[in-house]
């Protein structure tokens, strides 16, 4: 469905609904702007922290439009715990994932990444963090972002939820809007979203999680029946 640009900020403080890691209630507040495009033309993308559990964690990154193997080391305490490897290769559109396994809970970590001559591509300080998330739960809180029907654009949005500092983002869809179904053009839009300077800021140390809606691969109000000639280039 076509909306124009609904936000919705969650801020939360008992347990009465769970994702794994965490549980809330929420409060509501929207936002509603007018889009203005604009374009991200750089090659680089990320870093972009995914799903942070309590003993686990994702980063990704994309160095540029060629074929390289990325070290990522990790750092607690200013000392380093793990190195890992990771390929950006042209099957995954040059995406180094790295999946990071046994960390401790509720436990801040900050990563660099280089690339196989040594280069820091990423310095591991603040803005290239996160924490793990604490089972106990005793705190009772956390804070969530919930935002939908973004195009490429300058957004005050990303203002708002760096802000509030949340806990995680989740982008529930039409992050962008796309419209087709051809690989390579998905890819590019997707890529030029995330290098929204303020959304890759806030991705660059806060857990982000999404979803498709209709426009991130199809018409309007479709559904994988309308774009079923594609299917095979997504």
């Amino acid at each position: 469905m076509r909306c124009t640009n609904i936000i919705l900020l969650v801020f939360s403080h008992l347990a009465a609904f769970r994702i794994p890691g965490f549980q809330w209630t929420f409060q509501y507040l929207f936002y509603i702007f007018l889009s203005v495009q604009i374009s991200y033309a750089q090659t680089e993308m990320g870093p972009i922290v995914g799903t942070v559990e309590a003993t686990t964690a994702n980063v990704l990154y994309r160095p540029g439009n060629t074929e390289s193997q990325l070290q990522l080391s990790l750092y607690k305490n200013g000392k380093r715990t793990q190195t890992l490897t990771s390929m950006a290769s042209l099957m995954s559109d040059f995406v180094a994932k790295f999946s990071i396994q046994e960390l401790e809970p509720n436990s801040i970590y900050t990563y660099s990444i280089s690339d196989s001559a040594g280069n820091m591509l990423v310095p591991a300080d603040d803005q290239h963090s996160f924490r793990t998330v604490n089972p106990d739960r005793s705190t009772g809180r956390v804070s969530v972002s919930f935002a939908s029907c973004i195009d490429i654009e300058p957004n005050p949005i990303w203002q708002e939820m760096k802000a509030l500092q949340p806990d995680a983002i989740f982008l529930m869809g039409d992050t962008p809007y796309i419209d087709q179904s051809d690989l390579n053009i998905v890819r590019e839009r997707h890529r030029k979203f995330l290098q929204i300077p303020e959304l890759a800021a806030l991705a660059s140390h806060t857990p982000m999680m999404g979803t498709w809606d209709d426009h991130d691969f199809g018409r309007n109000n479709g559904n994988g029946r309308n774009m079923m000639s594609g299917k095979n280039r997504t």
